[in-house]
């Protein structure tokens, strides 16, 4: 989160304390999927609620861009939500966003900066963070045109004449 974001966020914030836990942040921040219950049925998997400030939503979505590729452990989110849930890179990144929000919440509660950890929760330097991610988080190429619909769709035959 560079300085711009963190001074939009604090404008639209005020006070981290207005929020009584971190799900309630991620509900207003809009990055948090939607609930569908009747009776005892609960759907999973559904949509984000977009409720919240288009400015924060956008700014979290380029957050998130940007973390995936300094941040391991949200760089694994993203490779995995590409890899084995077989996302498009768009909700790919509203996941990731999802669990920088919380990240947020968490940073501003505590009041403790930001810092950069490897998969078993130590701190780690930015360039071994960039290091890990390009060992393991890569997602290949084949499973980005698998994802991409435009990759997907196959060229309609020229018309005969």
């Amino acid at each position: 989160i560079g300085e711009a974001s963190a001074v939009l966020y604090m404008a639209f914030i005020h006070s981290i304390d207005r929020f009584r836990n971190v799900d309630s942040f991620r509900q207003w921040t809009g990055m948090a999927p939607a609930s569908d219950q009747s009776g005892n049925a609960q759907s999973k998997g559904l949509h984000i609620t977009q409720a919240g400030p288009n400015l924060i939503k956008a700014t979290l979505y380029l957050d998130a861009n940007v973390a995936r590729l300094w941040d391991p452990q949200l760089a694994q989110i993203y490779h995995k939500q590409m890899t084995v849930y077989g996302k498009h890179h768009t909700q790919a990144i509203c996941a990731v966003a999802s669990h920088l929000a919380n990240r947020i919440y968490a940073v501003l509660k505590q009041n403790r900066p930001y810092l950069l950890r490897n998969l078993d929760g130590e701190p780690i330097s930015p360039a071994d963070a960039k290091r890990l991610i390009q060992e393991r988080f890569h997602v290949p190429d084949e499973v980005r045109r698998r994802t991409n619909k435009r990759m997907r769709r196959t060229p309609r035959p020229a018309p005969a004449q």
